[in-house]
């Protein structure tokens, strides 16, 4: 479903790219979110999941 999302905004990833950006997304919400005791709306993980993306874009 993130995938296709992704896609539908013209970002194409391989499956490389996509398996970093999935664990920093799981990492981000891990720390920052359950640890605190938040929840996660779903347009704050896609959030994350863009800033990811840019992320391991500008690192590879």
């Amino acid at each position: 479903m993130i995938r296709k999302l992704l896609e539908s905004l013209n970002l194409k990833l391989t499956d490389e790219e996509f398996k970093s950006v999935m664990i920093i997304v799981t990492d981000d919400i891990k720390f920052n979110r359950i640890n605190f005791k938040k929840k996660t709306s779903f347009l704050d993980m896609f959030s994350i999941t863009l800033r990811a993306v840019d992320t391991v874009r500008n690192c590879a």
